[in-house]
């Protein structure tokens, strides 16, 4: 029995760390877009694709990648942003679309291929590029594709939607959505999910390491 009161327990404390990365707001700063690859888009000139860096109430930046292409953000723009999770997109911004939970997982699926990209090579430039787009275009299906050199943003597409994902596959991703600003409405982020605070945690596994004793004096 000891060993089931272990599983629970490990368990609830896997829900309840990604129970406290979701639907929590938090203050996010665009740092900068270093570094990232660039793409003389039709509509907008020379823009920058991934990496996005972003920092979250203060902490460092980390690489993030938009999911909205009309929209436009500076160095230096702060908002507040609700974190929500790829499973329950609920209140983002593409929350509405009647196949939103497929293009979400999609989204997250593009997101972490870019995470693995060498970006010091042409090759992973091209495929930034490829992938930011497709990521663009799931979303607005009126963004220009890419076409190359390297992968097209269609065939990213093609891709992702032909991935099978596992359950839980996603549990890392977050979705940044805008809920307040000011001046113009920023973009719409997918990245890593938001480390709990310290104290928090701290609060949590005070909880569980009483249920874990509660249950050990149960079944011993």
């Amino acid at each position: 029995m000891r060993k089931w009161a272990l599983m629970l327990v490990l368990g609830l404390l896997t829900i309840s760390v990604a129970a406290l990365a979701d639907n929590v707001s938090v203050s996010i700063t665009f740092e900068n877009a270093t570094g990232s690859p660039t793409y003389n888009d039709p509509n907008y000139g020379n823009i920058s694709v991934y990496p996005y860096y972003i920092s979250e109430n203060g902490q460092p930046a980390v690489a993030m990648v938009c999911d909205t292409y009309s929209k436009e953000i500076s160095n230096g723009e702060s908002w507040t942003a609700n974190v929500t999770s790829v499973y329950s997109v609920s209140g983002t911004m593409f929350g509405g679309l009647t196949n939103a939970a497929t293009l979400y997982q999609d989204a997250a699926w593009l997101y972490l291929q870019l995470t693995g990209l060498n970006l010091s090579t042409t090759a992973g430039q091209n495929a930034a590029i490829g992938i930011n787009y497709a990521i663009w275009d799931l979303f607005d299906p009126s963004a220009p594709a890419y076409t190359g050199p390297g992968t097209s943003s269609a065939a990213w597409i093609t891709s992702a939607q032909g991935t099978s994902f596992t359950a839980g596959e996603f549990n890392s991703v977050s979705i940044y959505t805008p809920s307040s600003w000011t001046g113009n409405e920023p973009q719409e982020f997918i990245g890593p999910a938001p480390v709990p605070e310290p104290g928090t945690l701290a609060l949590l596994g005070t909880g569980l390491v009483s249920l874990a004793g509660f249950i050990r004096r149960r079944y011993s």
